[in-house]
C-alpha cells in the first residue's frame, strides 16, 4: 500500500519517462494523471500506483496538460492546443515596437552594441532552438537545437555565443559562431547560472556550482581552447568584466549577505558594500564606480552587511 500522510512515511513508487508534469489524482490513492511527452507528442497518461502501469488517456496531436477529473466521475477536464507567442522589441526612445520572432520565444539577450538579440524558440515538446537576429527581426540565424536551453552570453563583437543545454541536473555548455558554424561543447560539469565575455571577445567567464548550490565558483575558457580553468569559489556570480580585462565584478552569492565585490588579477579579492557602488554611464563595467569609504565603517560580522558608525 502507498504511504499515507498519517504514517509520515515515504517510499519510491517507480519511475516515469517522458518528463511527466501536472500530476493530479484520478482515483485518489490508486492512480495519477499527468501530462507526458512521447515521440514529441504531449498527451494525458494515467499511472497506477499498485503495479506502475501507464495507460494513455488522450490521443490528440497535443499538447494536452493540466488534467482535472470531474468530481462526479463523468470525465476529465484538461487544456489542449499549441502554445503560441511573439518576441517584441520596444524602443524606449522612439516608442516603436518590432516583432523579432513570430514563434513562441523566450530568454532574449541583447548584444553589447544593442543591434542584435539572442533568444530561444519553443519549437515543441522537448524541442528548443537558439537563434540570433537583428533587433528589427532581419538576418535570423538558427544556431542549434536541444531539449532545454539557456541563453548565457553574446561576445562583444557578436562573433560567438555561449549557451547551455540543461537536462535534469546535467548542464552542457556550448560555444557557437553567430553564423551557426563551429558548434562545440565546453567541458565544465558546472550548473551555470551566469556568464560574461571579456571586452576583446577572447575569454569567456561563467559562474555556477558543481555539486553544492551554496558554493558558487567562476571558471574561464578562451574562445579557441577546450581548456577550462577555475579561478575562484564562493565569490558569487560574475556580473561584469573591466575594460582592461583585469577585473571581474561578482555578486549575489547564495546563502550569505549578497555583497558585490571585485576580483583582482591574481585572484585577490576586494569586498565592496553596495553603499560604495554607484551607477554611471552606459557602457559595461564603467557604469560601476567605487566610492570612497566613510570615515568609520563597522563590520561586526563578515556574513552581515556593514553598518556605518
Amino acid at each position: 500500500m502507498p504511504p499515507t500522510i498519517a504514517t509520515h512515511d515515504s517510499k519510491k513508487l517507480g519511475e516515469v519517462s517522458g518528463t511527466p508534469t501536472d500530476f493530479a489524482w484520478n482515483q485518489p490513492g490508486k492512480s495519477l494523471l499527468s501530462s507526458r511527452t512521447v515521440n514529441d507528442v504531449t498527451n494525458l497518461w494515467e499511472y497506477t500506483l499498485s503495479d506502475g502501469a501507464l495507460h494513455q488517456v488522450t490521443f490528440s496531436a497535443g499538447s494536452d496538460s493540466s488534467p482535472m477529473p470531474d468530481p462526479t466521475g463523468k470525465g476529465i477536464y484538461f487544456v489542449t492546443g499549441r502554445e503560441s507567442g511573439v518576441l517584441t522589441i520596444y524602443n524606449t526612445r522612439t516608442r516603436q515596437t518590432f516583432d523579432v520572432a513570430s514563434e513562441n520565444a523566450t530568454q532574449p539577450l541583447l548584444s553589447w552594441d544593442g543591434r542584435r538579440v539572442n533568444y530561444i524558440t519553443l519549437a515543441g515538446p522537448q524541442h528548443q532552438e537558439p537563434w540570433i537576429a537583428d533587433i528589427d527581426g532581419n538576418n535570423k540565424v538558427k544556431l542549434a537545437s536541444a531539449a532545454s536551453l539557456i541563453t548565457l552570453a553574446v561576445a562583444p563583437d557578436t562573433s560567438q555565443l555561449l549557451f547551455a543545454d540543461v537536462v535534469g541536473d546535467i548542464t552542457k555548455l556550448y560555444l557557437v559562431k553567430s553564423d551557426g558554424t563551429g558548434l562545440r561543447q565546453i567541458p565544465s560539469g558546472v550548473n551555470v547560472g551566469w556568464a560574461m565575455w571579456s571586452p576583446d571577445a577572447k575569454t569567456v567567464y561563467f559562474s555556477g556550482y558543481e555539486k553544492d548550490p551554496t558554493k558558487v565558483g567562476t571558471w574561464k575558457t578562451t574562445s579557441d581552447s577546450a581548456t577550462v580553468e577555475k579561478i575562484t569559489e564562493n565569490c558569487g556570480y560574475v556580473q561584469d568584466v573591466s575594460t582592461d580585462g583585469r577585473h571581474l565584478l561578482c555578486g549575489n552569492a547564495p546563502g550569505k549577505w549578497q555583497r558585490p565585490f571585485r576580483l583582482l588579477a591574481g585572484r585577490q579579492q576586494m569586498h565592496f558594500s553596495p553603499a560604495r557602488l554607484r551607477c554611471a554611464g552606459d557602457s559595461l563595467f564603467s557604469r560601476w564606480q567605487v566610492l570612497p569609504l566613510p570615515a568609520r565603517l563597522s563590520w561586526r560580522n563578515r556574513d552581515l552587511p556593514p553598518t556605518l558608525a
